[in-house]
């Protein structure tokens, strides 16, 4: 590899002289420069067969009667070790000596080097090839660089393009922007700047308008395809990338044979409180469809699920044998239960010999169930050794626990992992995707709301000791990044978040410390915040009462162990500096942060009507809590929503406490459920779309019995915030990873479909990430 570098260094000195003598003959004149910035409005000639490789996507058709599309069947592809395909990059340039000397550095990088000798050469093999990356001269004959790039965006608005010139970087510059290159190079091009701009370009998450032209790629595509298709092939019509596989989804049994064989289910039905008394049938209620349907067909059931938090002991009030009397209700059968078996160190077994004999002397329609997997310690430690004795119990895995889909590492979840089962998404999981998915993809503008206690929850470090964050954190740095704004966006049509409950209180903190430092942009800061509140915080002291502590000593975030966790000892002033990283990401992407203006006080949590004030502003009394908004905040949110014409509105944690009632059974603190209310009536009118997630703010909506009134409603906070988070690829899903076969849906239309691929040509490929993979299938 060195020897091969050299070389290309000893090329490069001799090739400079001719990119010398191009730069003298540049002419610095250029073509199309009022290129227009709305993709949509060209007319793309894309094929609706999208590819995927890596992180890509790709769509793909099934047909009546081929083969693979029996569900009855039901074959999945046998587990194997995916190739990492290499990037195919467009090289067009009238150079020669130029085109070899770029193809042979990208291919050392690893690249597969397609080239062109002019923009017209370069066209119709940019629709052979569907490159990753093209990279364009300016000045060519037939079709300058310039010419090309709208040439190619009119196939895929979203191609990667970089711009290598020898005009002056004013004129490079210039036309990055109007023509919307992702990246320009002013010749003579060094080794390092090349390989370096096209791995960032290449690899670069998506802009928002890609996303939105992606969108509208996906939809353009099912208009041109459907008008080519049978009617039996458009009734049939289906999307099959990753993990949206239909064969993964329990409901493709439907009209299989499963009598005889058995179902592990990983249900979230952890309803027992700490003394071993049933706190609430709901979650169990959520799973019972998916026990139901495999038992009324004859399968069998084995359940697997954890109960509260033993710590790998063995509780008998977490013991899960209440549970199986309360499925056996609801079934109207015996629900066989197979205590676990109590080892000396307290801890426990829950494959024991009597679970295997008991498991293997079923009967269809029968249902197992074992105890709380937790009582065993490698379930959280999330051994494969416990994971693979689950697998021995059945020849499905279903994953039906919305609520820990975000807890892949735990055993229980790794047993659908297991190369001899084949594992399957329960009837819950399927409603929850397609429930959730406008708030991965909402339609704009879009107001997010932040409630609850905590920005993060707690701090680990990896076994390469990168620090881990969890909790709200993530979702609202993501969502701010995910949905910027640009800087002239009109007040009325711009994305903004809403940030309430106790978190609101370390944001203000954060935003009162920012607007005192003198190193911080505090106009930009001002701009972007509630007028009211920074006039309380300019340059005046701010009391928060009991609510937070400012000045609480930081946890040892440093000084962590690989792996061990951080919850006791994220403090509120850890809290507070990650406030201001959030605010500072808010000012960078121009997305303005809607914080109290006031709240409501009082001395305890459960204090009486006559207990309690609205606060003038955001100064809480000594001694006191601020435990809800203010008066003045809910006005101030309510006006957003009326004339902010937002379009949806994602929901995640109350605005502050939510469930304490007064003897004459009214809320004390009431500004959610004033708020839910509001919200659904406009919803059902049809003016905004609203999904919420789920625990204490989906009870809220059920409180006030406006769930239904709610475009969606999701039955689990964790894992909606982690589905939301990831763009619908929670980390136990990878569990799916083994039967994604890109290659095998690359070519799906052209031998699936015959003839489609001769009348829509550009039937190629195209890579981006896994969160436009979602956005393309809620498009679709």
């Amino acid at each position: 590899m060195r020897e091969k570098r050299n070389k290309i260094w000893l090329k490069i000195t001799a090739f400079t002289v001719i990119q010398v003598f191009i730069l003298l003959g540049a002419q610095g004149s250029f073509a199309g420069a009022a290129i227009r910035e709305d993709m949509q409005a060209v007319k793309s000639t894309l094929a609706p067969n999208i590819g995927i490789s890596g992180s890509g996507i790709r769509l793909g058709f099934k047909t009546a009667g081929l083969e693979g599309n029996d569900h009855s069947k039901l074959e999945l592809p046998e587990p194997g070790v995916k190739q990492e395909e290499k990037k195919t990059v467009l090289l067009v340039d009238d150079e020669p000596k130029i085109r070899e000397l770029f193809k042979e550095i990208l291919e050392s990088a690893g690249y597969k080097v397609v080239t062109a000798s002019d923009g017209q050469e370069g066209l119709e093999k940019y629709r052979k090839n569907m490159p990753d990356l093209v990279i364009t001269d300016l000045d060519m004959p037939k079709m300058e660089g310039n010419e090309l790039a709208v040439e190619i965006r009119k196939i895929n608005p979203v191609q990667r393009i970089i711009l290598v010139s020898g005009e002056p970087q004013y004129m490079l510059d210039k036309l990055k922007k109007e023509v919307g290159f992702n990246g320009v190079m002013q010749k003579p091009v060094k080794i390092k700047d090349l390989e370096k701009v096209v791995s960032d370009v290449i690899s670069a998450e998506l802009t928002l308008n890609e996303i939105k032209a992606i969108r509208g790629m996906a939809q353009e595509a099912r208009q041109r395809l459907m008008p080519l298709l049978s009617e039996q092939q458009k009734n049939i019509l289906e999307i099959v990338p990753g993990h949206f596989d239909p064969r993964f989804y329990l409901s493709h049994l439907l009209e299989k044979d499963i009598r005889g064989q058995t179902f592990i289910v990983r249900p979230d039905i952890n309803i027992l409180d700490l003394k071993g008394g049933i706190k609430s049938l709901a979650r169990l209620e959520q799973s019972m469809p998916t026990i139901k349907f495999i038992t009324e067909k004859g399968g069998r059931v084995v359940l697997i699920f954890h109960v509260g938090k033993p710590k790998g002991k063995v509780v008998s009030a977490l013991s899960a044998k209440k549970i199986a009397d309360e499925v056996g209700k609801k079934l109207e059968k015996k629900v066989t239960f197979v205590p676990a078996q109590t080892q000396d160190d307290g801890s426990g077994s829950i494959v024991t010999e009597e679970a295997i004999k008991t498991v293997e002397s079923m009967k269809d329609g029968d249902v197992v169930m074992l105890d709380n997997v937790r009582f065993d310690p490698r379930e959280e430690a999330g051994e494969m050794s416990l994971a693979e004795e689950y697998a021995k119990l059945g020849k499905y895995f279903v994953l039906d626990g919305f609520g820990v889909i975000h807890r892949g590492s735990q055993a229980s979840l790794k047993a659908g992992g297991v190369k001899e089962i084949i594992p399957l998404k329960g009837l819950l999981v399927e409603k929850e995707e397609e429930g959730s998915w406008g708030a991965i993809s909402p339609e704009m503008p879009v107001l997010n709301i932040f409630g609850g206690a905590k920005i993060i929850d707690e701090v680990k470090r990896d076994e390469a000791g990168k620090i881990k964050e969890k909790g709200k954190i993530t979702l609202i740095e993501k969502t701010i990044q995910r949905f910027p704004n640009e800087p002239n966006t009109a007040p009325d049509k711009m994305n903004k978040i809403f940030i309430g409950g106790k978190m609101a209180f370390y944001f203000i903190a954060a935003l009162k410390e920012l607007l005192d430092d003198s190193r911080v942009d505090a106009e930009a800061l001002q701009r972007l915040m509630p007028e009211g509140l920074v006039s309380q915080l300019r340059g005046k002291e701010i009391s928060f009462g009991k609510s937070i502590d400012i000045k609480n000593t930081k946890g040892k975030i440093r000084d962590l162990e690989p792996g061990k966790k951080l919850k006791e000892e994220v403090t509120d002033r850890d809290q507070i500096d990650i406030a201001k990283r959030i605010l500072l990401t808010a000012i960078t992407n121009n997305v303005p942060l809607l914080l109290p203006v006031d709240f409501v006080e009082a001395e305890q949590f459960n204090a009486t009507s006559d207990e309690i004030s609205n606060t003038v502003g955001v100064n809480i009394s000594e001694g006191r809590y601020g435990f809800d908004v203010g008066n003045n905040t809910y006005e101030d949110l309510i006006s957003e929503l009326q004339t902010g014409n937002f379009r949806t509105v994602s929901w995640n944690g109350p605005l502050g406490l939510s469930d304490i009632k007064s003897r004459d059974g009214k809320y004390v603190f009431d500004k959610s459920h004033k708020f839910v209310k509001e919200i659904a009536g406009l919803t059902g009118k049809g003016e905004i779309k609203t999904y919420i997630g789920g625990g204490e703010t989906r009870k809220v909506a059920e409180d006030d019995s406006v769930v239904d009134f709610l475009t969606w409603a999701s039955t689990a906070g964790g894992g909606y915030l982690d589905f939301v988070e990831t763009g619908g690829n929670s980390s136990a899903y990878r569990i799916f990873d083994r039967y994604i076969n890109p290659e095998d849906s690359a070519n799906k239309l052209a031998n699936e479909l015959p003839g489609i691929s001769e009348k829509v040509p550009q039937a190629g490929r195209i890579r981006h990430t896994s969160e436009a993979k979602n956005l393309i299938l809620q498009a679709i």
